[in-house]
């Protein structure tokens, strides 16, 4: 993700007016857990991704 991250931020979008638009991304990961159902890992995912935006956007934040 982090590899993605910093690709995107590298790669300006060009508008077809000739102006160039920044774009970045951020990113909520977590590993999925034994006995944890889906509804779980994607929830534990969101969380990271929402810190992510609050820390400022433009990262990579991990699920505990």
């Amino acid at each position: 993700c982090e590899r993605l991250r910093a690709a995107v931020a590298d790669t300006p979008i060009m508008l077809g007016c000739g102006l160039a638009l920044g774009v970045t991304v951020s990113f909520g990961v977590a590993c999925f857990v034994a006995g944890e159902d889906r509804t779980g890992l994607i929830g534990r995912a969101d969380e990271a991704l929402y810190r992510a935006k609050k820390g400022g956007r433009d990262q990579v934040q991990i699920a505990p």
